[in-house]
């Protein structure tokens, strides 16, 4: 509630600053797409991603490209 009062007549997204430029954001997402991911891993999540599939409590299981999505942050991790 507290919260509430305080932005009631101010908008915290206008005192938002960067805090990388464009070509930091840039360079990083390449540098990401070069981290090594091991076959073991990688099937570690299609593995979870079809079992999520194919379980019978599950109602809509991880779809390819949720588990292409999880290889890639997990990729981030290391940063």
């Amino acid at each position: 509630m507290e919260i509430l009062k305080r932005f009631k007549e101010e908008n915290p997204l206008d005192k938002i600053e960067p805090v990388a430029s464009e070509k930091e954001i840039i360079d990083a997402q390449k540098s990401y797409s070069k981290v090594y991911v091991s076959d073991d891993i990688l099937k570690y999540i299609v593995d979870i991603a079809e079992k999520t599939r194919n379980h019978k409590d599950v109602i809509i299981g991880v779809s390819p490209v949720e588990a292409r999505l999880c290889s890639k942050r997990y990729r981030y991790m290391p940063y």
